[in-house]
């Protein structure tokens, strides 16, 4: 399955993310928006890679919608005040030796440095996310 072998590809990736700039104040979320993601794999994955930030199923892709996410991985950097200051890709390499561009990396400096995003928007690689039709799971409980 294309989606598990790149998502997997950016484990480490994001947990080193989420080290560098704990301290910064910067908070990091996983959020898993296709159909066929369980909750209680959700959590088994998260713990089993020993993620340090909360992980969480996005039911019928609701925020994945709302952000305008269409891919996995796929980032957005929102500020403290609730602006959308990045959306793309973590970086410009689905293998770690090749990356030449940190975009998400970037993008938290700048914005944790007070200043504008250099780069807002670049094209996230990865594979679609699987949506189901609205509403098709049921009450939001």
């Amino acid at each position: 399955m294309c989606r598990k072998t790149i998502d997997k590809r950016y484990t480490t990736r994001l947990k080193r993310l989420s080290a560098k700039y704990a301290s910064r104040g910067v908070s990091m979320f996983a959020i898993f928006p296709n159909d066929d993601d369980i909750v209680d794999n959700v959590l088994a994955y998260a713990d089993a890679v020993k993620f340090t930030f909360p992980s969480v199923r996005d039911v019928d892709a609701y925020l994945a919608s709302k952000l305008g996410a269409s891919m996995t991985p796929q980032a957005f950097l929102i500020d403290q005040e609730g602006v959308l200051r990045y959306r793309g890709a973590i970086d410009d390499n689905r293998h770690e030796d090749r990356v030449k561009n940190h975009y998400l990396a970037d993008a938290i400096d700048d914005v944790v440095s007070d200043r504008n995003v250099r780069l807002p928007a670049t094209k996230a690689m990865g594979c679609t996310i699987q949506r189901s039709e609205p509403g098709s799971h049921g009450k939001v409980t």
